[in-house]
């Protein structure tokens, strides 16, 4: 974490969330590692978080080979991350829903990572589904949490329904400016991507993988690449 990126920590309030999967799981983009964590500062993801599945060796996010992966793109569904639940990391009611976006069914990273970086997608108007996909929108006590990026057709709630911490919600996907089936969530201070800011959040009642052993963490931010399991699913 960079110093610039510590002060901002030290000054800024921390909403702390359960971690909203089962399994290890790691850190790919994390305010841990800086801010703001996707490199923009716009559409309230200041403090955003993006979650991968690693294989065994905790270098590969799919069983492919590295040349598939470089040069033929890998299938969706053989992403470790592919359709896993995901779970409510907060008590909170509903107010956004959007579903019925495709997820990309076959992944070629290098061409992915370019679009995003050259033809980055955004909101159309009112609907956020060409940047975010599939999506669900959580009021709670703390802001409104954006999880976003899921599967098509996996979304189990409707605007008005309330959750509990660890109640399954909806699959991870890959819809939406997405370069491979993750988890992207993010906390804000208001409903409307176009004008929220992002809002702290960490997580507690986990562990981290440390030199082969997993270690408790009663509330932290896990760092990039950080392998982290939940302790209260």
């Amino acid at each position: 974490m960079s110093e610039l990126d510590r002060r901002e920590h030290q000054g800024a309030a921390i909403s702390w969330l359960e971690l909203p999967l089962r399994g290890a799981w790691a850190a790919w983009r994390t305010p841990a590692e800086c801010v703001p964590s996707h490199g923009v500062d716009r559409y309230g993801q200041r403090y955003a978080y993006d979650f991968v599945r690693l294989d065994d060796e905790l270098v590969q996010p799919h069983r492919a080979s590295p040349w598939r992966a470089a040069f033929g793109g890998v299938q969706a569904r053989d992403f470790l991350a592919w359709e896993q639940p995901v779970l409510a990391p907060l008590a909170g009611d509903v107010v956004a829903v959007g579903e019925g976006w495709p997820d990309h069914l076959r992944v070629h990273q290098p061409w992915q990572a370019l679009r995003e970086r050259f033809w980055p997608a955004r909101p159309s108007g009112a609907d956020w589904r060409p940047l975010v996909g599939n999506y669900l929108l959580l009021r709670s006590a703390v802001g409104y949490l954006l999880c976003a990026h899921l599967r098509e057709g996996s979304l189990r709630l409707r605007v008005g329904d309330s959750v509990n911490p660890g109640d399954e919600m909806a699959a991870v996907g890959n819809s939406g400016q997405s370069s491979m089936p993750h988890l992207h969530l993010q906390l804000m201070d208001g409903p409307d991507l176009h004008q929220a800011g992002g809002r702290l959040c960490g997580f507690r009642r986990y562990e981290r993988l440390s030199a082969g052993q997993w270690l408790p963490v009663r509330a932290g931010l896990p760092e990039r690449l950080q392998q982290v399991r939940s302790l209260a699913v």
